[in-house]
C-alpha cells in the first residue's frame, strides 16, 4: 500500500459515513467488528466469529497475519461517530477478498450492508484503481449479484463416515437429490 492509501478515507452519504481504515487502526478497530457482526442473527445462530472460541481464535490469528502481510483491510460504516457495520478481508493483487460483514440490527432499515458494500466500490474505484475484481464470501448470490457481471461456480461436496449409520445417511441423501431433481 501508498502512504496516500493508508490515510482514512470518508465518503458522506447523509449523515452516515464509511471509511477504509489504515491498517494499524484495522487492527486495533477488528474487535468492535467482531462485536458488531456477534450482535445480531449472526450471534444468534452461532455463525459469528465470536459463537465459538476456536472460531474467534482462528480469526483473530488469520486477521494477525493479514496486518504482518500488509494486506488487512477493513471497512466501517458510521453513524454519528458510532460503526454500525464492517466488512473485513484482505487485498491480494487485483483482487479484494470481503471474508466476513456484519451490522447492528436496530440499524437495519438503512441497509447498512448494502450500503457499505457500495460506499466500498466507491472508494475502491476511487483508491484503488488496479482492483478489478471483489470477492465476496461465502458463494456469490442473492445481492451480490446486483454488482456482478462474473459467473459463479461452485463445487459441493458431502462426506459420509463409513459406518452403518453414515451408509444410511448418504442413502437417504440420495433418495431426497433424486426426488428433489424429479419435481423440479
Amino acid at each position: 500500500f501508498s502512504s496516500r492509501r493508508r490515510h482514512t478515507r470518508y465518503i458522506s452519504v447523509t449523515g452516515v459515513q464509511t471509511c477504509a481504515l489504515p491498517i494499524s487502526e484495522a487492527m486495533e478497530r477488528f474487535q468492535t467488528f467482531i462485536d458488531i457482526e456477534h450482535s445480531g442473527w449472526k450471534g444468534v445462530k452461532g455463525s459469528s466469529i465470536k459463537a465459538l472460541l476456536a472460531t474467534n481464535r482462528f480469526f483473530l490469528d488469520f486477521n494477525e497475519i493479514l496486518y504482518q502481510t500488509g494486506t488487512l483491510i477493513l471497512f466501517m460504516l458510521e453513524l454519528n461517530g458510532e460503526a454500525i457495520a464492517g466488512a473485513w478481508g484482505f487485498l491480494d493483487g487485483k483482487i479484494l477478498h470481503i471474508l466476513k460483514t456484519g451490522y447492528r440490527e436496530e440499524f437495519s432499515h438503512f441497509s447498512p450492508s448494502s450500503l457499505l458494500f457500495i460506499m466500498t466500490i466507491e472508494y475502491l474505484y476511487e483508491a484503488f484503481p488496479e482492483v478489478e475484481i471483489c470477492h465476496m464470501f461465502p458463494g456469490d448470490y442473492g445481492y451480490k449479484h446486483r454488482f456482478s457481471n462474473a459467473q459463479a461456480y461452485t463445487q459441493e461436496t458431502i462426506l459420509f463416515p463409513s459406518s452403518p449409520r453414515g451408509f444410511l445417511v448418504q442413502a437417504l441423501y440420495r433418495i431426497y437429490r433424486l426426488k428433489s431433481s424429479l419435481t423440479s
